[in-house]
């Protein structure tokens, strides 16, 4: 735990110093709550509860260990971390000024993309396909090789090896994302929010896949199961502004039941920002469709605006390590049925790539990370390879020292 939290210092580092670059004083304490899956991949962040005055930094620390990879919690399939985080300001010689150190920033570079890159990697997936055929009963060498397989833009096979590996244990939470991620990349936009939408059969009260499965349905076009999803995620977070928001709009929306939507929205004694919008649109007779989410904006970001054509096509990343982010496979970040955000970026190329769509598709891609934005035409659907992002993270170094304290984690100025 320590050697992988001591691998995201530097992020850590970043949004501490941001702040003390706003108050140099900035002193307190961030309790941290993540959940890491069977594959130790970080599923959900949660602030645990803090008393540091700075939003942006919270926040900042949160989405930096969401990218995080631990070593998998095995046959128990989940568990809870609680991490204190102490950030305390004190003078230094060397350092006479807050502002006098300024820290590296993470970069990105947005570059047009072929599909050369689909052609290499031969040798690394032979090696996944030879460990599969020597052990295959082995769930973890099946998701090394449908993440290698998507990471090289394999992306028939790696579909028909999803398949395998959810036939192999249909409940397993990796199984199923994996098989939604290779629906996504064969345009099969049923199959992935269906695979996702199993998971809250399998897990009813989960909040990561409620959430999922109801941006999904919105991003098909299928609001009425997406409002079943919404609705559950009011009941299990009912302080949830954003849940209690989408949960009312959709039954005014999708169940013509107006009048009951705003009774229950003008019973709530403080309406956040959203809910207090949706107050005087209910009573206008207007509940707005679904928009792009009110979750945070992602380290990286894909916009596709399609111009004209019978169908549009669909946007979606590939990471390095074979996530596939989509409308249909959306993160804890903010989507729309024609955008996707990613956070917790790690170092590495991310591609950016087009699925299905009319051959008489036209449009425009704006991708935008760590303060770098470009736009690429597309001037045709179906698959296609339209950008590659690489993203530079900067080293665990600077004058933000790091110990470990028997009760957590302290950065020290």
């Amino acid at each position: 735990m320590e050697r992988i939290l001591r691998q995201r210092l530097g992020m850590l580092r970043m949004c501490y110093q941001a702040g003390l670059n706003r108050d140099p004083s900035l002193t307190g304490r961030v309790n941290v709550r993540f959940v890491i899956g069977q594959n130790g991949q970080v599923i959900s962040v949660m602030n645990g509860g803090d008393d540091l005055p700075n939003r942006e930094v919270v926040n900042c620390m949160l989405n930096a260990l969401r990218g995080a990879l631990f070593p998998g919690p095995g046959s128990s399939g989940y568990v809870t971390v609680a991490v204190p985080i102490f950030l305390r300001w004190s003078d230094r010689p060397s350092l006479p000024h807050p502002m006098a150190y300024v820290p590296p920033q993470p970069s990105a570079t947005h570059r047009a993309q072929d599909e050369s890159w689909r052609d290499k990697g031969d040798d690394a997936l032979a090696k996944l396909r030879s460990d599969v055929a020597g052990n295959p009963t082995s769930r973890r060498k099946y998701e090394d090789l449908v993440r290698g397989l998507l990471s090289h833009g394999r992306f028939e096979e790696a579909l028909e090896q999803a398949k395998k590996f959810v036939g192999m244990d249909p409940d397993l939470p990796v199984a199923r994302e994996l098989l939604a991620y290779a629906a996504v990349t064969n345009d099969d936009p049923q199959l992935a929010v269906l695979s996702v939408d199993t998971q809250t059969e399998t897990e009813p009260t989960s909040i990561k896949w409620h959430v999922r499965g109801a941006r999904g349905f919105e991003a098909m076009g299928d609001e009425r199961r997406a409002c079943a999803h919404w609705r559950a995620l009011s009941e299990l977070s009912p302080q949830s502004d954003e849940y209690t928001y989408e949960s009312l709009r959709c039954r005014a929306r999708v169940f013509d039941d107006r009048d009951a939507a705003l009774s229950d929205a003008r019973r709530v004694t403080k309406p956040g920002k959203l809910l207090g919008a949706l107050i005087p649109a209910l009573e206008e007779g207007r509940p707005p469709p679904f928009a792009k989410s009110a979750a945070g904006a992602g380290q990286l970001e894909a916009d596709f605006s399609c111009s004209s054509g019978e169908r549009c096509p669909t946007v979606f990343i590939v990471s390095p390590i074979g996530n596939v982010f989509s409308p249909f496979t959306p993160t804890d970040s903010r989507s729309s049925a024609k955008s996707v955000a990613v956070a917790g970026l790690r170092d590495g190329t991310y591609t950016t790539l087009l699925a299905g769509g009319s051959p008489d598709a036209r449009g425009e891609i704006e991708l935008r990370a760590f303060g770098s934005t470009k736009k690429f035409a597309v001037a045709h659907g179906g698959t296609q390879t339209v950008a590659a992002t690489k993203v530079t993270l900067p080293p665990a170094s600077g004058p933000l020292a790091l110990a470990v304290r028997g009760d957590g984690f302290l950065i020290a100025r």
